[in-house]
């Protein structure tokens, strides 16, 4: 036998409008904690990106000033004061040509 509804009740219907709300809220939760997470991947590819960027920077900085303290031969002038002329200094010595072969 069936048991007739009861009309009169203000409490009907509460407990599933509870379990909506609830799982609304977990819903923003997990939305918000995968939202936080892909941003802070995005964060950490961009750090790495930017170290390794001024790491090549500076390796290619120190590069360069390698090959000018030990390869590059400044000009050096000489002769009377009418007759001057451009020269290359003389050539670096073994051992350094021996360094320089060895970057």
């Amino acid at each position: 036998m069936r048991t007739p509804l009861k009309r009169n009740h203000p409490e009907a219907g509460v407990a599933l409008i509870i379990a909506l709300l609830t799982l609304l809220i977990l819903s923003v939760l997990a939305a918000s904690i995968i939202f936080v997470t892909q941003t802070e991947t995005w964060a950490t590819a961009n750090n790495r990106s930017m170290v390794q960027a001024r790491y090549a920077a500076e390796a290619g900085a120190e590069k360069t000033l390698n090959w000018l303290r030990y390869t590059y031969l400044p000009r050096r002038r000489c002769g009377s004061l009418g007759h001057e002329r451009d020269e290359p200094e003389p050539a670096l010595s073994h051992w350094r040509w021996s360094a320089v072969r060895r970057l």
